[in-house]
């Protein structure tokens, strides 16, 4: 056999070798199906989440969501999955009234799933009858969980239509390939062909298919700290092709080609070498390493550039003095706070941003003033607590948006000073101080910047004396924490956001119970066990989204609250 033969052989080999991978690795995927019948008289988007165990909390990471026009359609969610512990099932932003009827899971058998078997939460009314459920809800997330366990089976699912074009891609290239193999001459009189050439195109075709070797089955980027594409379709609901497959497929492929976390790897050792201090559009690098958050209000709130406009004021403001009223009435402590931005106690470490208004002007004291003005809600803003205790020690991480043990705990003893205004109640003190080096570095994954753990941070010791109970009913169990301790005198009800997460081991062994809820939208059923069970209602939110947030609720109206 001549050596001509002998590389043909081998490249046609590579070629169905590769078919066979990707075959395998990509479009034979186990899934579980869900298959339902919608009908409602507006577009809906529906959002299915799913747990690999029963134990586990749902996320944003593992779910898949479809925007579905208003009629009655029957629609069908791919999971991506190879077990299913939990199911929940999402009807969207305020979707009124919708419908979905006939639901099954399908795998190698068929689960029905019994909507009496479902909890239900914010839903504002709800009617079963047979195997269909219609829903009436005004609110931001009404949504359903399936209580009982799930044992279905996933199948194997193939995109024989992407199967098609890849063969035919894969036939056409290898054609020309080794046509042009076959005509590679030297230059020149002596009709021998050039190895050195043949040798190089092989290579050449075998680099090109090694991104195609293995792709990434992660749901989510490591470097990157976010959500990987998903794999696309190539034919959408009710017929038709996807005008945007191409887009979509570009995307799937460079999310999870072979080599992709090394090379990121590399862009960001080159990166930090040739501009230290360039960043990206999520972070800013700063002095001695520190990094900032680049987006939402970032540097222009360190600044004092932004200014928040009437109307969302107004709406922060009602949201919070109605509320203030409403414990008023029903005899319960309201408490505001904003936890402030790491800029603003740490802004000396900015490389090139100024300051154009002094911090009276920032959009945190704007906000807190409008509302002092006009109400006698206790608000408050713990920029000027925290820039006095900066010398004690670092109170936010370098590498991370969020604060330190330490800067909770003397934003937890300027709260108690407040608390012990209106209640008597004997506050946790800390007399046992660790040196640690912690690693909190979600700036360092936007970053692509491997974690360094180069710091120093005082941890405040607290005893346990606290049992923290999560609330898997009210959706994600992270989101939604009990922490009840049986020494303590009364019942707080939080509103927060990830700020309030090194807070609560100080907070919470001072009182009976603190039911925390990673929510700022209040509901009539929310009220209703406010009054019955709890006797202090405390709001927590970071600088950078109360725009985002406060300034978006509204307080349910009267009419709502009625018979609660």
């Amino acid at each position: 056999m001549s050596f001509q033969r002998v590389i043909v052989t081998l490249l046609v080999g590579f070629i169905t070798v590769v078919l066979m991978y990707l075959c395998a690795a990509i479009y034979c995927k186990p899934c579980i199906e869900v298959i339902f019948t919608s009908e409602s008289n507006k577009e809906i988007e529906y959002q299915v989440f799913w747990t690999a165990a029963r134990g586990q909390r749902f996320n944003e990471l593992q779910s898949v969501r479809k925007k579905i026009p208003k009629g009655k359609h029957l629609e069908r969610f791919i999971l991506p999955i190879q077990k299913i512990g939990r199911f929940r099932f999402d009807f969207g932003v305020r979707p009124g009234q919708a419908s979905v009827s006939n639901m099954v899971l399908g795998g190698e058998n068929i689960q029905s799933l019994n909507f009496d078997d479902f909890s239900f939460h914010n839903i504002d009314s709800k009617k079963v009858e047979k195997n269909k459920l219609t829903i009436v809800s005004k609110q931001n997330d009404p949504l359903i969980i399936y209580q009982k366990p799930l044992e279905v089976v996933p199948k194997q699912s193939v995109d024989w239509w992407m199967f098609f074009l890849l063969l035919c891609a894969f036939g056409a290239s290898s054609y020309l390939i080794l046509s042009y193999l076959r005509n590679l001459r030297i230059s020149g009189t002596s009709g021998h062909r050039s190895w050195v050439d043949v040798v190089f195109v092989c290579l050449l075709g075998v680099l090109l298919c090694v991104p195609m070797m293995h792709l990434s089955e992660a749901v989510k980027s490591s470097w990157e700290n976010r959500k990987l594409a998903v794999k696309p379709q190539l034919f959408i609901q009710g017929g038709g092709i996807d005008s945007d497959y191409g887009k979509k497929f570009d995307a799937w492929f460079n999310d999870r080609f072979f080599g992709r976390d090394a090379m990121l790897s590399f862009y960001s050792w080159l990166t930090l070498r040739i501009a230290p201090g360039r960043g990206n559009k999520d972070v800013l690098v700063g002095k001695e390493g520190w990094l900032f958050l680049n987006r939402k209000i970032g540097p222009l709130g360190y600044a004092n550039a932004i200014v928040y406009s009437d109307s969302e004021l107004k709406t922060g403001y009602n949201y919070i003095e109605n509320f203030y009223r409403w414990c008023l009435r029903n005899n319960k402590k309201f408490y505001y706070v904003i936890t402030p931005d790491k800029n603003k106690i740490y802004g000396e470490y900015y490389r090139t941003i100024n300051k154009i208004n002094d911090d009276s002007k920032g959009c945190a004291e704007q906000f807190i003033s409008y509302i002092k003005q006009r109400s006698d809600a206790s608000v408050f803003y713990l920029r000027d607590c925290l820039l006095q205790k900066k010398s004690q020690g670092l109170l936010y991480y370098k590498r991370d948006t969020h604060w330190s043990k330490l800067g909770a705990y003397y934003g937890y003893l300027f709260l108690a000073e407040q608390f012990k205004k209106d209640m008597e109640i004997d506050f946790l003190t800390v007399s046992n101080w660790k040196k640690v080096k912690e690693v909190r570095a979600d700036l360092s994954d936007l970053y692509h910047q491997k974690h360094i753990n180069d710091a120093v941070y005082l941890l405040p010791v607290v005893p346990k004396t606290v049992k923290s109970i999560v609330l898997p009913k009210y959706g994600n169990p992270t989101w939604m924490v009990r922490c009840e301790n049986k020494n303590g005198k009364y019942r707080v009800f939080v509103l927060r956001d990830s700020m309030f997460t090194n807070f609560l081991p100080y907070f919470a062994p001072n009182f009976e119970v603190v039911e925390c809820h990673w929510k700022y939208q209040i509901t009539p059923d929310d009220l209703n066990r406010i009054k019955k069970d709890f006797d202090i209602v405390l709001i927590e939110n970071m600088e950078r989204i109360t725009r985002g947030t406060i300034m978006r609720c509204s307080f349910p109206s009267d009419e709502s609250l009625q018979g609660k």
